[in-house]
Parts: C-alpha cells; sequence; structure tokens
C-alpha cells in the first residue's frame, strides 16, 4: 500500500501498478486477532506519547508475528525493537 502509494506520487499510475505487480509475491495475509493485537499495541505506545498510524501499527505488529525485521523511516518507530529505522 505505501509503495503504490509512493511510486504513484512521484512516477505516476502507470509506474505505481507495476511496482505493485511486482511487490505481489511479498503480501502477507493478516487477521482479525492482528488487527486486535495491533490495536492494543497502538494504545500501549500512545500511552508512551508515541503516535503511530493504523496502518503502521498493523504493519508492525505483522512484522512481529512473522520474525521479521521492520523496515521504516517513521521517527515514531526507531527506538522500538524489531525496528530496521532508516532515514
Amino acid at each position: 500500500m505505501e509503495a503504490y502509494y509512493a511510486v504513484l506520487k512521484d512516477y505516476g499510475e502507470a509506474e505505481a501498478e507495476k511496482t505493485y505487480s511486482a511487490a505481489g509475491k511479498y503480501l502477507v495475509e493478516f487477521d482479525d486477532e492482528d488487527v486486535k493485537e495491533a490495536m492494543k499495541r497502538r494504545l500501549q505506545l500512545r500511552r508512551k506519547k508515541l503516535n503511530l498510524s493504523y496502518a503502521d501499527a498493523l504493519e508492525y505488529t505483522v512484522a512481529v508475528r512473522l520474525g521479521l525485521r521492520f523496515l521504516t523511516g517513521d521517527e515514531e518507530f526507531e527506538t522500538l525493537d524489531n525496528v530496521e529505522y532508516v532515514k
């Protein structure tokens, strides 16, 4: 979703479609439990003054479940475990 938007914004719909199609093999499923866990995590982090979007909280939660490092340039994630922060 984020890759599609970034490419769409900078290069247009045709390139965004190519990017989305190429990334399709990397898409992962998420379920109701992921959504619930993500919202619990989002609330916990908001109480610590970290303001994650709903989508970011879900993406991070799924990455944790899958044992993957979460790659982001979002400063809100800089201090969290399991994150590869790049600026």
